[in-house]
């Protein structure tokens, strides 16, 4: 079961984005690798009627590469030191 690249649940942030911290609250996630589009930037999934974002990342490097075979076969893994998200604390 892969998901398609322009599956409408699938968000993407540039990888120039996501390393500079935004004003406000925001969640720092650090030392991850990461499913990444090459043109897009790094995979986040929207499940259907939830306003929250679950980035498709993981500390294990091995974990992460079996997600993205699995279901990103479109994508590589890439390994972020920082990335940095606004977050809405009406989300938790």
């Amino acid at each position: 079961m892969s998901v398609d690249r322009d599956d409408k649940r699938l968000r993407f942030m540039p990888i120039d984005t996501a390393i500079v911290p935004p004003p406000g609250l925001l969640e720092h996630l650090n030392n991850r690798y990461w499913v990444c589009d090459k043109e897009r930037g790094l995979v986040f999934w929207k499940p259907h009627k939830s306003s929250g974002l679950y980035p498709q990342c993981n500390q294990s490097r091995d974990i992460t590469e079996k997600m993205a075979k699995r279901l990103y076969p479109w994508a590589e893994v890439k390994h972020m030191k920082s990335v940095f998200r606004k977050i809405n604390p009406h989300d938790y």
